[in-house]
């Protein structure tokens, strides 16, 4: 698999930073397949910006995770309270904008997450698309209305955050159910919904045919009562095919957990939160999610993305900077030939990049750089540079600044 592409924006990303970004997915022969964009302070727009720069390059993407690395987090000022339990974290600040131009540009996403305070878009056609997670705290019933109206034929996976829907969009469980038929993805097996009206909701989902091709159902975090999880027991034969139900962290009572688990042995019911005060409104507490499982990188994958789309970083080691150097060098062969490389290089870039490719023991490359034969750059130098690199950290970790926490 190739190694994925972090890219971590801030207030100070700049538009060099950008550039660079636009190169690595423009180029030919080495495009990421694997992009993770996220941040960790307010970021709308550059993050707009960011997105215009993915749909406009149209790189041929397997995976791509947009938002904020941790959801929900406390970010810049916001706090999330650990000891509140009716508060949801719903202090959340990156908008992404509007998604349809970008999600359009992608028809090869196998894989895509999305999780910010707001962000649109339309009806989804992406036949590949296998796994979708979609973590918001102000979804609305337009968005369930776009994706009953998308074409998802291979979806397998859905994560669905309705944030504070019933009462700050006047939704209702009903707006979910052209979704819940699951014409739009009839090879969904694992569910996950994050809800406010949770109790309506597993009405609305015994009634659903969706319900019968799941294998899992995940309504964790919601605001499932004794009332929802009393219709649950009550209509156990219609969730007794499911392998998990997962029902933890809502307000159902130990008495109503017990008949559950009488009529449904599998479900998890564990874990429950505390009753809401009396005229209180209960809320959603979903689990803090990082964005992706591979935005969680080993220091080796840090330094590599730091070296790729932030030069090396703001305090770089030699190591990093040789790195950097080699990669856009890298970058401009793969994409545009050894020619179109050297003449867009100043001279003392090329001279970093060819003391780059010798500092990782890469003299063969360095001497294809300064020889440009008529063979062109060779295929295999990605796997040759990513190899030298791994070793190379392995044995002089000092050469490089630690990464980023």
């Amino acid at each position: 698999m190739q190694r994925p592409l972090t890219f971590e924006l801030s207030s100070n990303t700049s538009g060099i930073e950008l550039a660079r970004l636009r190169a690595l997915l423009t180029a030919e022969k080495a495009t990421p397949r694997h992009l993770v964009v996220g941040a960790r302070e307010p970021t709308t727009s550059i993050f707009r910006r960011c997105v215009a720069i993915i749909a406009e390059a149209s790189p041929n993407l397997v995976s791509l995770a947009l938002g904020d690395f941790t959801f929900p987090a406390p970010c810049h000022k916001h706090e999330v309270p650990q000891d509140d339990t009716a508060r949801d974290g719903g202090s959340w600040p990156t908008e992404l904008g509007d998604l349809t131009a970008v999600l359009a540009a992608l028809p090869n996403l196998e894989a895509l997450t999305l999780q910010a305070e707001e962000f649109d878009f339309g009806p989804l056609h992406l036949p590949k698309l296998r796994s979708l997670a979609i973590r918001c705290d102000s979804s609305s019933p337009k968005h369930l209305a776009a994706l009953a109206d998308s074409s998802l034929p291979s979806l397998a996976r859905l994560e669905l955050w309705l944030g504070d829907f019933a009462y700050d969009w006047d939704g209702r469980a009903e707006d979910a159910r052209p979704l819940l038929q699951g014409k739009a993805m009839p090879c969904l097996r694992d569910l996950t919904l994050v809800s406010d009206v949770a109790d309506d909701l597993v009405v609305v989902l015994a009634e659903s045919p969706i319900l019968q091709g799941l294998e899992t159902l995940d309504l964790s975090g919601s605001t499932l009562t004794d009332a929802g999880v009393g219709f649950i027991a009550a209509n156990a034969p219609l969730f007794a095919r499911l392998r998990r139900l997962d029902l933890s962290r809502n307000f159902v009572t130990e008495s109503s957990r017990r008949l559950l688990q009488a009529e449904l042995p599998h479900a998890f019911c564990e874990q429950q939160r505390p009753p809401v005060a009396s005229g209180s409104m209960p809320k959603t507490k979903p689990r803090p999610t990082d964005l992706w499982a591979g935005s969680q990188l080993a220091a080796s994958d840090s330094i590599w993305n730091r070296a790729a789309t932030h030069g090396g970083g703001t305090h770089p080691g030699a190591g990093d900077k040789a790195l950097a150097a080699l990669l856009y060098a890298h970058g401009l062969a793969m994409n545009g030939g050894l020619r179109h490389a050297s003449e867009t290089m100043t001279a003392e870039e090329l001279a970093d990049a060819l003391a780059g490719y010798r500092f990782f023991g890469l003299a063969a490359l360095a001497a294809i750089f300064e020889r440009r034969p008529a063979s062109g750059y060779p295929a295999s130098s990605e796997s040759d540079i990513t190899a030298a690199f791994e070793r190379h950290v392995r044995a002089f970790p000092g050469d490089f600044a630690p990464p980023a926490p």
